[in-house]
């Protein structure tokens, strides 16, 4: 099947060719998903699919054409039908709107995801007992546990990248996914909290990282929350949590830095490439290279190897990310940030595995100087707009600081600002990194894994609120 899907591709490309193209890429998956959801001791949903089908992308006269469909047999027409719409496209656009790519190495490689049990080879009623569990060793916690709602989900693919120029990429992938929502209640107080693993490679891993410590550890967090106060207001010193740090990393920072973002005019970091914009011991890193991470990738969806990125280094914007459509723009090469969210989209610039880097203060150097401030962790939604770098958190949980100390719990807090403003009012950065906060992000209608993170990080003056601001 393998080799039929290489000599159809290779017919397709040189197809394109023929018509005159400049560049043409194909683009092949097959991917089997199985999920269930449990509440309680019940269950909800048990769901298997797959999904399989290919792209043809081409560049003609500066123009794009994508195509695809589901079925490998009608591959030729539909090449020929991304050309057409290239052409077509080529017709009704602007000489500004012309597209070239950046240089690229030619790659030929062949990746598998080490396996020691694949989730095929597990019974699903060994799945779903392992879920019971964990729900029924959260419920055990308290009698305040009103519900436990847990989600599995297992997924295998197989990803093929050919291009006109040479390279050649197959891909083969597993990953096992858990995730926990404990509902508590006391009174007419009612919290939850959100609890998670997410596991490139086999079952075992999931068994590894202990869906039940992990069920427990979430639903104890829960309970913590039906007894803490709601915060102070005001402007004030706050420490953040990494996975609050890796919130501001993903939603206000690499939303921004994203490449067609900043060409549609629609990010406040527009036209500060190489201008001071944070504190001088801030950095910010895109790696879609950090192996074992969520928005891990070998190569993106236009063959380019992944790589650490800098977005900003010491205080200085220094990169945005990149497909080689948007490197071409800004006379760069790709960051290898093209990523599409099947083979039935295209590849745009989207975020992986996005944070803070580590700095010189432990956590308890930070809290030493604070006289009244906040501790705060835990992400409960939020929105960020990326032209304008004005935010706003729901933050789940922290601590009242008082002379270095953590005191009293709180929960229920907002946090609002302008990116550009937090990011100068940073006047400390842990030694400590965490990325292990992702999940899905979501863009244009495209849907893909990413992880965030970083260390604490202590900002001088940020506007706090609870829910009732």
């Amino acid at each position: 099947m393998d080799e039929n899907i290489y000599d159809l591709a290779d017919k397709a490309i040189k197809y394109c060719v023929k018509l005159g193209v400049d560049f043409t890429d194909f683009r092949f998956q097959n991917k089997r998903t199985n999920i269930i959801r449990l509440k309680d001791a019940n269950i909800e949903e048990v769901n298997s699919g797959q999904i399989s089908g290919f792209s043809v992308r081409v560049l003609h006269n500066g123009f794009f054409g994508f195509a695809s469909s589901n079925n490998i047999s009608d591959i030729l027409s539909v090449a020929e039908n991304a050309v057409k719409i290239a052409k077509s496209i080529r017709c009704r656009g602007n000489v500004e709107d012309k597209s070239v790519l950046s240089e690229s190495k030619v790659i030929k490689d062949t990746l598998t995801t080490k396996v020691n049990i694949y989730p095929d080879d597990v019974d699903i009623k060994e799945k779903i007992d392992i879920i019971k569990t964990a729900n029924s060793s959260a419920k055990e916690v308290s009698p305040f546990v009103r519900t436990v709602k847990s989600i599995y989900s297992d997924q295998s693919s197989k990803n093929i990248y050919i291009n006109s120029e040479g390279t050649s990429i197959t891909n083969n992938g597993v990953s096992v996914n858990y995730v926990v929502v404990p509902i508590v209640k006391k009174e007419n107080n009612i919290q939850q909290s959100y609890g998670k693993i997410l596991s490139l490679g086999g079952f075992d891993k999931l068994i590894l990282k202990d869906p039940v410590s992990v069920a427990i550890k979430t639903t104890k967090i829960a309970l913590s929350l039906l007894d803490a106060e709601l915060p102070p207001s005001g402007n004030m010193t706050v420490i953040l949590h990494p996975n609050i740090t890796g919130l501001f990393a993903h939603e206000a920072v690499g939303h921004a830095s994203e490449a067609d973002t900043v060409l549609s005019n629609a990010s406040v970091l527009k036209g500060f490439l190489g201008k001071k914009i944070a504190s001088d011991f801030v950095s910010v890193i895109d790696n879609g290279s950090l192996k074992n991470k969520n928005g891990y990738y070998s190569y993106d969806d236009e063959g380019v190897k992944s790589q650490k990125t800098e977005i900003i280094k010491n205080g200085v914007l220094n990169s945005y990310l990149h497909t080689r459509q948007t490197a071409s723009k800004f006379g760069c090469k790709s960051t290898g940030n093209a990523r599409a969210q099947s083979f039935a989209y295209r590849p745009i610039p989207r975020m992986s595995n996005t944070y803070f880097d580590k700095g010189d203060y432990s956590l308890d150097d930070m809290l030493s100087t604070v006289k009244d401030g906040l501790y705060l962790q835990g992400f409960t939604g939020g929105q960020v707009s990326p032209s304008t770098g004005d935010f706003t958190f729901g933050i789940e949980r922290g601590f009242i600081i008082k002379n270095g100390q953590k005191t009293k719990m709180i929960r229920d807090c907002s946090l609002s600002g302008n990116i550009l403003e937090v990011l100068k009012n940073i006047d400390a950065v842990g030694n400590d990194c965490s990325v292990d906060m992702g999940g899905m992000c979501g863009k244009d209608g495209q849907s893909v894994p990413v992880d965030n993170g970083g260390p604490h990080l202590r900002i001088k003056s940020m506007l706090v609120g609870g829910r009732g601001d």
